[in-house]
């Protein structure tokens, strides 16, 4: 990880970024970060988030209820009686 990643990351979360870090996982109150880099002379940096599926379904929902509320109303049909 370069200098310039390390310090993005650094901004996101709280992880410590070392000369050459072969992975770094971080742990959240809802979800996982790892960092992973490969040195084949090529520096590859993957950022993976795992997110449970309950707070998945939950986001969902809750940007799905705002869609409802923000579409424009179809011609021939009310939304409410």
């Amino acid at each position: 990880i370069n200098h310039k990643v390390c310090r993005a990351l650094q901004a996101v979360s709280p992880l410590q970024c070392a000369e050459n870090p072969m992975q770094a996982p971080v742990a959240f109150k809802d979800f996982h970060v790892s960092v992973l880099t490969e040195e084949d002379g090529v520096i590859e940096t993957q950022i993976r988030v795992t997110v449970s599926s309950k707070m998945t379904g939950s986001v969902f929902e809750k940007v799905l209820s705002k869609h409802i509320a923000a579409a424009q109303p179809l011609p021939g049909f009310r939304r409410l009686k």
